[in-house]
């Protein structure tokens, strides 16, 4: 069998670089050559731009929804206690992720109105002040968006736990 030497040429913008490459049957076998022969990236640019696309949407957070509770924690709900100077309440979960939560209620509260929230999560109790960010109304109820304010960092690990366990 005979070697065939080809000599194929490679172009940067800035640095031309010729590798020889040896053929044997069909078959193509680099020569070595030292990684400082390789030719730096510095004129190498692109003509269009790429962004990451955020999977969460608008969401800076993960949110965990009732059927993901209720796969975590091995329960049928988690009721929530809302107290104003106007109420007391007892509703349920919709969601929750590590700043805030979504309750479903009986009464309509207005947004930035100041409540205390209370709930448990495995066999942490959790209460903390929130404010309600934004309220719809849901056959006959409201779903409530409460963001906790003052939260304890023990309570916004068991809420992280729970977070990161979805994936799982």
């Amino acid at each position: 069998m005979r070697f065939k030497k080809v000599i194929i040429s490679v172009t940067t913008t800035s640095v031309q670089k010729v590798r020889s490459i040896t053929a044997l049957g069909g078959y193509m076998a680099n020569e070595k050559t030292n990684w400082n022969d390789t030719p730096s990236l510095d004129d190498l640019s692109v003509d269009w731009s790429y962004e990451v696309e955020n999977p969460l949407g608008k969401r800076e957070r993960i949110r965990v929804s009732l059927k993901d509770l209720k796969r975590v924690l091995g329960i049928k709900i988690v009721p929530v206690r809302v107290i104003t100077k106007d109420i007391d309440e007892k509703g349920g979960f919709l969601d929750i992720e590590q700043c805030g939560a979504a309750v479903l209620l009986k009464n309509k509260l207005t947004v930035n109105q100041v409540a205390k929230i209370g709930f448990i999560l495995g066999e942490e109790e959790i209460v903390s002040l929130a404010v309600v960010k934004n309220m719809n109304e849901v056959e006959g109820k409201y779903r409530t968006g409460f963001l906790f304010k003052d939260l304890k960092p023990e309570y916004e690990t068991v809420i992280n736990v729970i977070v990161t366990s979805k994936n799982y």
